[in-house]
């Protein structure tokens, strides 16, 4: 259903028809409401002709309902003429019924000029014979009553004239068609399709032209959303013919140079170098040579398992060895002596030298190596784990530390472990009673202190004193001495006061 709104708010223009009209608050006039009745219907009403001339609707083209009109119009055509057919054939029956008697009255059987008129034709007038064309022509009157001529007639003898020609056209076409027909056939079984196996890995072949500027055939693809493109010139048979005549001639003239080229080729592989040889997972193959300029020598490059190429190092040429032989020949004349002599000095440092791995088995680490600790002036040694970690193991001792006697002044012995650096220090000092004495080395923890002490004012043996630390006094760096002797307590003492103390850095 199509109609004018009834929706609140309408008015009705000079013809009767309701119509919307906008809201304009400053003039009083509320405007037209706009219901989902009247705007579907109006929807409805243009979908309907596209739906039913077979479209679907689309809201990016505009030209839906021309085009549906036009294939309606043609539809209605197509009946107005079976119409028209059914009409002339109901007609001829009844005229064939009339004609006896309209002949008998008349003397001739009349036409109706207004036969089947309606709003679609007008009617005749009349008929005359017209001279110059030697056929009859008609006469009408439009609407408005104008008279207007018509066009000629055909005669029965044109229709069978026509007729004949045609009939001997189509015997002569006849034989053309079928041969054409048969040609195509044939022409048909031996065409290439331009979607054989298309899938989805391949587009359609769509044409082929001739392009001017290469003369040669040039084919045209359609992509998968339809876009076309141009692909690439076709050779011509004169190409392949004259590229194979080309390569006769020269296969001719270079055959002796393939069965030279073949024996030197087998010859030549005999002695080659596979580039995969043993390849295994533990190497790359090599994938070519190429001559590097800036070098002035060759390059290889090889690919790794994933198919990436790179770019190996350059490699010697025979110059580079032959140079190098003789730079070598020459060095060792001159170094022969000097490797003699060190032959000499490391087989007499060999029969000294201490094995790093001797009887290591399972309990032990391979010794690597010795270096100078500059802080503490000691070697420090190093060691390899089973699994090739290196660590670093504890300084050594001097001679002097091994050598050295206690209370020796000034000696000092360090020892190393996962612990940390313990140290011993041997020292002693000219002491008064309550004297403070500080320590050679700050140490972090002390874990010994030793005191003992010779009076030097004593012309015999010396005297014993009792010799403590005051209590409380004792840190990492130092400590506070009270010297008393037992029978002069309240004598002061004195003497060299010998020293040990022990503890960690």
């Amino acid at each position: 259903m199509v109609d004018y709104t009834s929706t609140s708010g309408y008015v009705t223009d000079d013809k009767g028809r309701r119509q919307y009209i906008d809201r304009n608050d400053a003039a009083g006039v509320q405007g037209t409401y706009l219901m989902a009745s009247d705007r579907n219907q109006d929807r409805n009403a243009i979908m309907d002709p596209i739906i039913t001339a077979g479209l679907k609707g689309s809201a990016d083209d505009d030209t839906l309902l021309t085009r549906a009109i036009v294939i309606l119009a043609g539809k209605s055509a197509e009946s107005i003429q079976e119409n028209l057919n059914s009409e002339a054939q109901t007609r001829a029956s009844a005229d064939k019924q009339l004609q006896s008697t309209k002949q008998d009255m008349l003397g001739f059987v009349p036409v109706s000029g207004q036969w089947a008129l309606g709003t679609t034709s007008y009617q005749v007038l009349g008929l005359t014979y017209l001279i110059s064309a030697l056929r009859p022509q008609c006469f009408y009157q439009d609407a408005d009553g104008v008279q207007h001529t018509g066009g000629v007639l055909a005669l029965e003898s044109d229709v069978n004239s026509e007729a004949s020609a045609r009939e001997s056209a189509d015997a002569g076409l006849q034989g053309n068609i079928n041969a054409e027909a048969a040609a195509r056939a044939n022409a048909i079984a031996q065409c290439v399709s331009g979607v054989w196996a298309i899938g989805t890995t391949a587009y359609q072949i769509t044409g082929l032209t001739h392009l001017i500027s290469a003369e040669r055939p040039q084919y045209f693809y359609q992509d998968s959303r339809g876009a076309q493109y141009a692909g690439g010139t076709l050779a011509l048979e004169s190409d392949v013919t004259s590229e194979a005549s080309a390569r006769e001639s020269a296969d001719a003239g270079l055959q002796g140079n393939i069965n030279a080229e073949a024996a030197a080729r087998a010859s030549a592989d005999a002695k080659l170098v596979s580039g995969v040889w043993a390849m295994g997972t533990t190497a790359y193959q090599i994938t070519g040579l190429t001559y590097l300029i800036s070098a002035g020598r060759p390059q290889y490059y090889y690919e790794d398992g994933s198919g990436n190429q790179y770019a190996g190092g350059t490699l010697a040429l025979e110059s580079d060895v032959t140079s190098e032989a003789s730079a070598r020949e020459s060095a060792d004349a001159g170094l022969q002596g000097n490797i003699n002599a060190e032959a000499a000095a490391r087989a007499s440092a060999d029969a000294k030298l201490v094995s790093g791995v001797w009887a290591m088995g399972t309990t032990a680490y391979q010794i690597t190596g010795l270096t100078h600790l500059i802080a503490d002036g000691r070697p420090q040694y190093f060691y390899e784990d089973s699994s090739g970690g290196q660590h670093t193991g504890g300084e050594l001792m001097l001679r002097s530390d091994v050598t050295m006697t206690k209370f020796s002044n000034g000696s000092t012995r360090y020892t190393n472990s996962s612990a940390g650096t313990y140290v011993e220090h041997w020292f002693n000092v000219a002491a008064q009673d309550q004297q403070e004495i500080g320590f050679p080395t700050a140490l972090s923890r002390v874990d010994s202190l030793q005191l003992t002490i010779d009076m030097g004012y004593s012309n015999t043996s010396p005297k014993s004193v009792a010799t403590n630390y005051v209590e409380g006094t004792l840190t990492g760096t130092g400590f506070k001495v009270s010297l008393k002797t037992p029978a002069e307590s309240d004598q002061a003492a004195g003497g060299l006061l010998n020293i040990y103390v022990a503890g960690w850095l």
